[in-house]
């Protein structure tokens, strides 16, 4: 897909919070989700642009040269449901805000300027086959936006719930996946380093970690998923080979909800991620 707002996927811009897609669809029915990605993209290259608008405002300069650029990026935040910015540019076009008022929405801009970029150009490693730019999303871009939010919300009623195993090796992450991946949509990733920006596109509801890891344990990996909003309560389970009473208590304290001795039985492992997962709404 060579197109740049393709590499924007729907279901993660809905749940990071800024976007109310769902009243942009309302408000224009017949806008493609394409054509709104596509805006989506064209609003990201006038931000920096706007921010520096918005720097010289709070610094007394150039107010009536900058105001059309704030004006387009007002109508783009509108037009994409991200009601909160276009409210806040409101003011400073209206001459109600103060310098410290139009200082902070810089730096608010610029961190909802950055967070969405996280999102886009999902490194297709970390998702494999099968992934948020398969065929049928590529199709799905081609329907008209509302159409194109009923065919998600059906996906999420009735999609398999989705489990991340992190394991250094490959041979047990593969043995994990063929006792799961009947019944759940399995991710596998052998770098705990890569699961922060796995996360910025997955989220899973259960994690199965690697107690030790030569790059990060699996009691650092934990304290990385519990700082996202999202997985403050997701299940965890430690897989290992040590046995000891000293680390199943860190792996309990750390948060986890159990653990289980490498080599697992495949009932075992199956049983109690049945006991321990729970379906999230993605979006």
């Amino acid at each position: 897909m060579e197109q740049e707002y393709n590499r924007f996927y729907l279901p993660t811009l809905m749940r990071l919070g800024y976007f109310d897609i769902r009243r942009a669809a309302d408000r224009n029915a017949s806008r493609t989700a394409e054509d709104y990605l596509s805006g989506l993209n064209e609003l990201l290259e006038r931000i920096p642009e706007a921010l520096g608008s918005l720097t010289e405002i709070a610094d007394g300069k150039n107010k009536v040269d900058n105001m059309n650029c704030l004006f387009d990026v007002k109508r783009g935040l509108e037009s994409l449901g991200c009601q909160k910015f276009s409210r806040e540019l409101d003011g400073v076009l209206s001459v109600l805000s103060s310098k410290e008022a139009v200082r902070k929405l810089a730096v608010d801009l610029a961190a909802f300027y950055d967070r969405v970029l996280k999102v886009k150009n999902v490194p297709k490693s970390l998702i494999g086959g099968g992934g948020p730019f398969d065929q049928s999303y590529v199709d799905l871009l081609k329907e008209k936006l509302p159409r194109a939010l009923e065919q998600l919300d059906k996906e999420e009623g009735t999609r398999r719930l989705q489990v991340l195993a992190v394991d250094d090796a490959a041979f047990m992450l593969r043995s994990i996946s063929s006792v799961l991946v009947e019944k759940y949509r399995v991710y596998t990733l052998t770098k705990p380093t890569v699961v922060e920006m796995f996360l910025e596109h997955v989220v899973p509801e259960l994690f199965l970690l690697d107690y030790k890891m030569p790059e990060m344990s699996g009691l650092d990996l934990i304290r990385i998923i519990r700082a996202h909003r999202e997985h403050e309560s997701t299940p965890v389970i430690f897989l290992t080979a040590m046995n000891a009473d000293e680390h199943f208590s860190n792996a309990i304290k750390s948060g986890a909800c159990d653990y289980i001795i490498k080599p697992f039985k495949n009932e075992v492992l199956l049983k109690k991620v049945d006991k321990h997962i729970k379906k999230k709404k993605l979006f």
